[in-house]
């Protein structure tokens, strides 16, 4: 893995998403906590947006469906 990334592109946004929803196990997880430690600002921030986005879909309502009157 990159020491620090430069900007976002896909690998960050999915190793970010992956993190976020508890996905990476064994050294993979490893592998990116130390890449995080290491201080990559733009994976910090890929996590920090993608742990917002988990939040507002958790606490989202419920869909009802349509209503039965609806053809």
């Amino acid at each position: 893995m990159v020491a620090s990334h430069q900007e976002s592109n896909d690998e960050t946004r999915e190793w970010a998403s992956l993190h976020v929803l508890d996905l990476l196990t064994g050294d993979d997880l490893k592998a990116y906590e130390r890449h995080l430690q290491a201080g990559c600002a733009v994976c910090q921030e890929e996590i920090r947006s993608f742990r917002e986005v988990a939040g507002k879909v958790a606490r989202a309502p419920k869909s009802l469906g349509p209503s039965p009157g609806l053809r």
